[in-house]
């Protein structure tokens, strides 16, 4: 998930053309890691600048860091990612005000479904703490999680898709060929757990929209704390047509807060509708959510018609009450994953990034300053200097963080020109 810190204003001639920015030194963290390198999650430390990167590979869960001018570290599998029997997948990192780094994954085992929650104190070196949250039925489905820290640096909240029937969920499973998987039927919500003591132990599975558990049609929620330790989220809704199979239909982006740790949430609220719908197809990983420095909140996903695929952005200025209309980040429409992320920046600012195989070559990296005044600052840009091989999957996520008041961290899968066969983990660093 991204980390939120206050900065400069987004410098719009660093974006006015469409070419690659100077000198962005990308590199490959997971070079030394056999096998496929996808869906980075990325953070970084605002006081030390050290920059995290967490990503599906190395045969479980990596995890890179580097500080401020220097290499990544070797890569580091993270504990309880790569074990007989145990498949990983879904990694998000967060980093608390003391410094703790936080990374989660999913993992499934024989019987069950559950998120890992690893921490480290001494500035990703090692793992100490790891937290399986296991205590749930067997058979069940779970995917995707996230984490937000709030102020005092040891109330953590974890939001995780959940099922009570794998079953349900694989029985209409949907899988593309040079991507990820998708649902077309199951019982899907997300919940959120609560951590009171640095992510030791978690409380109860809070489902966000209770009166429709265990049908609810809800996946992908990252979420984050406001300044006044309310929890935002935007999640990815399907609405259920059949509780007897599960059929789920084309969904919208919603938004929804709690104000008691996640115990309840407000109702939704639907978000950019005129935008039209996601696919039961979709694979990749949306909405992104993330807040700038004046507390306006930011939503990015796409959706799909016919042959098309246009990535959206949203914002609000009233906390989640209200949101404006969607506006257009990508400028073609063409039919190809658009994988979006955000990240706020100083008040009324945001930087909307994505990965995309629109153009023919294959997959590239674009990016568009946002102002919640004066709407785009500019056209998009393309970051990326090489393109990856469309047939190959480049993971469901890409990464994005703030790496200094100037620039930002962005990580991204793919394959490459030393490795165009298999995909790895590329990270730069760019002008926000």
């Amino acid at each position: 998930m991204a980390i939120v810190a206050s900065g400069a204003s987004i410098d719009a001639a660093a974006w006015a053309t469409d070419a690659q920015p100077t000198s962005p030194a990308v590199v490959q963290p997971s070079a030394s890691c056999k096998g496929t390198n996808v869906e980075p999650g990325e953070a970084t430390d605002p006081t030390s600048g050290r920059q995290y990167i967490a990503w599906e590979g190395c045969g479980g869960v990596a995890f890179a860091s580097r500080a401020p001018g220097k290499g990544f570290s070797p890569p580091l599998v993270l504990p309880h990612s790569k074990a007989a029997g145990v498949v990983a997948w879904d990694p998000a990192i967060a980093v608390a005000p003391n410094g703790t780094v936080y990374v989660t994954f999913e993992v499934q085992t024989p019987t069950k479904s559950y998120p890992v929650i690893a921490a480290s104190n001494n500035g990703g070196a090692s793992f100490s703490q790891v937290v399986d949250d296991s205590a749930v039925p067997k058979g069940n489905w779970g995917d995707r999680p996230n984490l937000a820290i709030a102020a005092d640096s040891k109330t953590i909240f974890l939001s995780w898709d959940y099922g009570p029937s794998a079953a349900l969920v694989n029985n209409g499973i949907v899988c593309s060929p040079s991507g990820s998987c998708a649902f077309t039927t199951g019982d899907l919500n997300i919940v959120v757990q609560a951590s009171t003591d640095g992510g030791k132990t978690f409380g109860a599975r809070n489902p966000l929209t209770p009166a429709s558990y265990p049908f609810s049609g809800s996946d992908i929620g990252p979420i984050t704390v406001e300044p006044n330790g309310t929890i935002a989220c935007v999640y990815q809704g399907y609405r259920t047509t059949n509780q007897t199979t599960g059929a789920l239909a084309p969904g919208n982006v919603y938004f929804t807060s709690s104000a008691n740790q996640g115990k309840t949430w407000s109702t939704p609220i639907l978000v950019g509708a005129s935008a039209g719908t996601m696919s039961l197809d979709e694979w990749w990983d949306e909405p992104s959510l993330s807040i700038d420095a004046g507390g306006n909140i930011y939503a990015a996903w796409d959706t799909q018609s016919g042959s098309t695929d246009v990535g959206w952005v949203a914002f609000s200025s009233d906390r989640g009450q209200s949101w404006s209309a969607p506006l257009q980040a990508s400028s073609d429409n063409s039919n190809a994953p658009h994988i979006m992320n955000v990240i706020g920046l100083g008040p009324g600012s945001a930087d909307v990034v994505w990965l995309s195989s629109s153009d023919p070559r294959g997959y590239a990296l674009f990016a568009r300053p946002l102002s919640v005044q004066s709407g785009w600052l500019a056209p998009q840009a393309v970051l990326s200097t090489t393109f990856g091989n469309a047939g190959i999957s480049p993971g469901d996520t890409i990464g994005v963080a703030r790496a200094d008041s100037s620039r930002l961290a962005i990580s991204w899968g793919g394959t490459t020109a030393s490795s165009p066969s298999v995909s790895q983990i590329s990270a730069g660093t760019f002008p926000n």
